[in-house]
């Protein structure tokens, strides 16, 4: 990182005064102190609400799980969640996505006619907004597990060893090459996770572990946004 600083502004003055890691975490992902009475949704969600991807591709992509929900905005905003992290030279198989590429078109539509058919019943005797956002959810899912386009965006295979190879072997450095695949296929929002950095106990033994680790992914994602030309129009926040 210390030999692409020219790419990346380092702020310090960042803080909170939250007694607690949850609310702090809280407060980082939504720009809003949290407070009792409402639940304010993460970065992820507003952007997908206000930008929304293509229909056949999520939004906001969550790997491999969010730490904060939608909030208010309902569980249709909600992120993609990858549940998994992909490993390096592999296809990464998105349960729900990458499943459907071996279905048969008939059968796919038998299901949803299904599934049309029973969501009408349910929808006589009940409603309720969180029916109808997890309505909204549903046919959006559906429109990306039948999405070539979204089951390609997933696979870091497909990357060339050239440009694959500086992001490292670790499940961070692959995410990290996931993004770019994400972001550059028109997904709006993609999260990364990479654990927790409570060092309470051997805090420098630990950071031996994990900086190397941070240091190599975030720096090819940097670099690899800006060779595929998208750094300019990408906001990278790492926190």
């Amino acid at each position: 990182l210390a030999a692409i600083s020219n790419k990346f502004a380092l702020l310090r003055g960042v803080s909170h005064t939250l007694a607690a890691h949850q609310l702090g975490q809280e407060y980082v992902v939504t720009g809003s102190k949290p407070i009792a009475s409402l639940e304010y949704p993460s970065y992820g969600s507003v952007v997908g609400r206000t930008f929304p991807s293509q229909p056949d591709l999520p939004s906001h992509v969550a790997v491999p799980r969010s730490v904060h929900g939608p909030g208010f905005l309902g569980i249709a905003h909600s992120p993609l969640e990858t549940n998994t992290s992909p490993k390096a030279g592999e296809r990464f198989n998105v349960r729900g996505i990458s499943a459907f590429a071996g279905v048969q078109a008939k059968e796919i539509g038998r299901r949803q006619q299904l599934l049309g058919k029973l969501d009408r019943r349910f929808a006589e005797s009940e409603s309720d907004p969180l029916i109808a956002g997890l309505d909204e959810f549903g046919s959006k899912a559906y429109q990306i597990m039948t999405s070539k386009r979204a089951r390609d965006a997933f696979d870091i295979s497909k990357e060339p060893d050239s440009f694959a190879a500086p992001f490292g072997d670790d499940t961070f450095g692959q995410s990290c090459l996931l993004a770019i695949r994400l972001v550059e296929s028109g997904v709006r929002f993609t999260t990364v996770q990479f654990g927790g950095w409570d060092t309470h106990n051997y805090n420098f033994t630990a950071l031996e572990k994990k900086l190397p680790i941070l240091d190599t992914g975030l720096s090819a994602l940097i670099v690899g946004l800006e060779q595929r030309g998208l750094l300019d129009s990408t906001a990278v926040y790492v926190t």
